[in-house]
């Protein structure tokens, strides 16, 4: 609603007589009363607006703290404690995986808080963001009224890292090559041997690959 309380000039002036409206007695009570009468006009908005939470100012809060039974942190701003009582007056409690991410979102922003399940292990996973990381107990408080009590509920923060990385390896490569006589060879000219030594010529590659 967000009305604003100081949009109205308070005069009694106005609902003089003009044939009173210049006398100096009624001018002299209009200064004296005009201000209490501005005063009484503050009170009477804020304790409307005070009806609504969106508009609740910090002695609205607290009344409605003490009508809900609720404690608020000293650290707590007055925006934390607004959303604590919208979410104690809309108790409802959600019996859909879906819906509790709803009021989530609904209580401390889209995005803020994250949730994921491990039915396996009976595990409730809240991912908080770095700017929700403050509400940590007040996510706890609100995860313990709504989930299950079978599931244990575990708080994390996630954090998005980009860097590069980078790949090497090596490639040796070696040649082995193997000369040996042939085994029957022609020689030319008178050697003192009997014995001829004989052989074949391979040619091969032998490649070892190895990274790390």
């Amino acid at each position: 609603m967000a009305l604003n309380i100081e949009s109205r000039d308070v005069r009694v002036e106005r609902y003089f007589p003009d044939v009173l409206a210049n006398a100096k007695e009624f001018m002299a009570m209009g200064a004296a009363v005009d201000p209490e009468l501005k005063l009484n006009w503050k009170a009477l908005i804020k304790q409307m607006l005070n009806t609504f939470v969106y508009d609740l100012d910090v002695d609205g809060a607290a009344r409605w703290e003490k009508m809900l039974n609720l404690h608020p942190l000293a650290s707590d701003t007055l925006d934390i404690r607004k959303k604590r009582i919208l979410t104690k007056i809309n108790a409802t409690l959600p019996y859909t995986f879906r819906s509790f991410q709803n009021m989530l979102d609904g209580v401390f922003g889209a995005g803020q808080v994250t949730e994921n399940i491990n039915a396996d292990q009976y595990e409730l996973w809240l991912d908080l963001a770095a700017t929700a990381m403050r509400n940590n107990q007040e996510v706890r408080r609100l995860a313990r009224v709504i989930v299950p009590a079978n599931l244990s509920i575990n708080v994390s923060n996630t954090k998005s890292v980009e860097m590069k990385l980078y790949w090497g390896g090596l490639i040796g490569m070696t040649h082995i090559t193997t000369i040996e006589a042939p085994k029957d060879p022609h020689l030319t000219g008178d050697y003192p041997i009997t014995g001829y030594p004989a052989g074949i010529v391979y040619t091969f590659k032998h490649i070892t690959i190895g990274g790390q």
